[in-house]
């Protein structure tokens, strides 16, 4: 999230750093309250199992609320969902991983669970703008088969005849293809949907 979320708050919202970093504050001290002071009294209540159930449940509420949100107050529950379920989760896996593997295998079992979260961090967000470029290639492919290369009715001026009426291109003057490549280069395309 930390490294797409200024590009999208920026898109939906028209915010700039400032309006980005108060938000990430906040996410940060709702982390910080959970895992300063509320994991232990939870983890006593609960255990980490149900915590990391409960951790895991809100963090995916938060991740999907996210790109949903419409108005602020909606964004500050979702991201404060986020925090909550990071907060619960972080401590409740490492304590499980600690606790499961045998004394000899700790440091072992700590270090390719901690590889594994740097990967997800590398590979995560790139992710979905691969997926969108493909979705939005399929649409042009199958606009293009379904209609041939006619023009949409009402298409506004300069508009590539190939775009789907769904889709809105957004990169100036330049054109995006049925094949997806801006001016002959590949790129993921940016799209809007109706």
């Amino acid at each position: 999230m930390e490294t797409t979320f200024a590009l999208w708050a920026s898109r939906q919202f028209g915010w700039g750093a400032a309006q980005v970093g108060f938000l990430m504050t906040y996410v940060g001290i709702c982390s910080a309250l959970m895992q300063g002071g509320l994991i232990g009294r939870l983890t006593r209540m609960f255990g980490e199992e149900r915590l990391l159930l409960a951790g895991t449940t809100a963090l995916a509420i938060g991740l999907l609320a996210i790109p949903l949100s419409s108005t602020l107050p909606i964004l500050v529950v979702a991201t404060g969902l986020l925090a909550l379920g990071m907060g619960m989760t972080q401590p409740a896996i490492t304590s499980l991983i600690s606790r499961r593997a045998a004394a000899s295998e700790q440091g072992e079992m700590m270090g390719v669970a901690q590889s594994f979260g740097s990967l997800a961090r590398i590979l995560g967000p790139p992710s979905p703008a691969f997926c969108s470029a493909g979705s939005a290639q399929r649409l042009l492919l199958r606009r293009r088969r379904h209609h041939g290369s006619r023009p949409r009715s009402g298409a506004a001026p300069g508009t590539h005849p190939d775009v789907c009426p769904c889709v809105e291109h957004v990169a100036g003057s330049r054109h995006l293809t049925a094949s997806g490549s801006l001016n002959g280069r590949l790129a993921p395309p940016r799209v809007r949907f109706a």
